[in-house]
């Protein structure tokens, strides 16, 4: 059976399956580029617990919901609330290469040690760029709705 569990004790029953269609989904934040992380895997909606969860990992899910400039910073501990609490996900292991999280090392659909306190959340980069005609550049970022400003002689 197909479903990302290894029922079977020597894996047989997952050996002949194709990766799954995986949809990621960002949700419990203020902001569309910030929350808890969601994953939706063989038909089911569920999160990721943040054991071993870092930036390689976070960099992965910020490429597959479309954010080419990657996380800015990871929350564990809830921080955006525990979802529905049913963990997909635990011991992710991203280098940060890969295109989608199914090509990540993890120990299987479903299989997790975690509470509720353990869901994993992170916060998306989001960096503008104006540059003048005196060859200035004025780079604003938003973190976490705070604004800074610096400048950079080109």
């Amino acid at each position: 059976v197909c479903n990302g569990r290894q029922e079977c004790g020597d894996e047989s029953d997952e050996k002949e399956c194709k990766v799954p269609v995986i949809e990621l989904k960002l949700q419990g934040g203020m902001k569309p580029h910030q929350g808890r992380v969601e994953v939706k895997a063989y038909g089911e909606w569920g999160v990721i617990c943040d054991d071993k969860f870092g930036l390689s990992d976070a960099e992965v899910i910020c490429r597959q919901l479309g954010y080419s400039l990657g996380a800015l910073k990871t929350f564990s501990g809830s921080a955006f609330g525990s979802g529905n609490g049913k963990f997909l996900l635990d011991d992710l292991t991203c280098t940060g290469n890969e295109s989608s999280i199914a090509e990540c090392q993890f120990p299987g659909w479903g299989q997790h040690d975690c509470h509720a306190e353990e869901v994993t959340a992170l916060l998306i980069s989001f960096i503008s760029i104006y540059c003048s005609l005196y060859c200035r550049v004025h780079c604003t970022e938003v973190d976490s709705g705070l604004m800074q400003n610096t400048q950079k002689d080109v």
